[in-house]
């Protein structure tokens, strides 16, 4: 693993890669750890936020599934702050809903319309748990999506 040449130019700032990486190069007994297992820490910082929001986003769509009147709820008052023509951002959202899980939420509720496959019965969605570091759902959400609000070409 080579380092990148950095626009840092009082070196000051360090990122967790940086810090691993001058301790390898220290050659300290009490830290002595490979590339790959630096890599190995770095992607498990990375799928850690990124599991925790997928998980936290699949959970969500499938309680809005089984409550349509929460869902269509979420879907009105998202509307009411929304217009038609412009993809969702985070400065559409209130205050309160600045987080990445809520942009992709808001983004899936306000794009499409959801139903299970099949014709499949609210009831039957299976909303059992898998244990372990985190809590995701036992079978993947199967969900069938129809456009509701189309998307436009961004114009240059």
């Amino acid at each position: 693993m080579k380092r990148k040449a950095s626009n840092n130019t009082n070196g000051d700032e360090q990122d967790l890669v940086d810090t691993l990486l001058n301790y390898k190069e220290a050659n300290k007994p009490e830290f002595h750890h490979t590339t790959n297992q630096i890599k190995a820490v770095a992607m498990d910082i990375y799928s850690a936020g990124s599991e925790s929001s997928a998980t936290t986003i699949e959970w969500a769509m499938s309680e809005l599934l089984r409550n349509s009147r929460v869902m269509e709820q979420s879907k009105a008052s998202k509307g009411t702050v929304l217009s038609c023509s412009h993809l969702v951002q985070l400065q559409d959202l209130s205050n309160s809903c600045t987080s990445n899980i809520e942009l992709g939420l808001a983004q899936l509720l306000y794009r499409f319309n959801w139903k299970l496959p099949n014709d499949t019965k609210l009831e039957a969605l299976d909303m059992a748990e898998n244990f372990g570091i985190t809590e995701r759902r036992r079978n993947n959400l199967l969900v069938t999506a129809t456009t509701h609000i189309p998307f436009r070409k961004r114009d240059n």
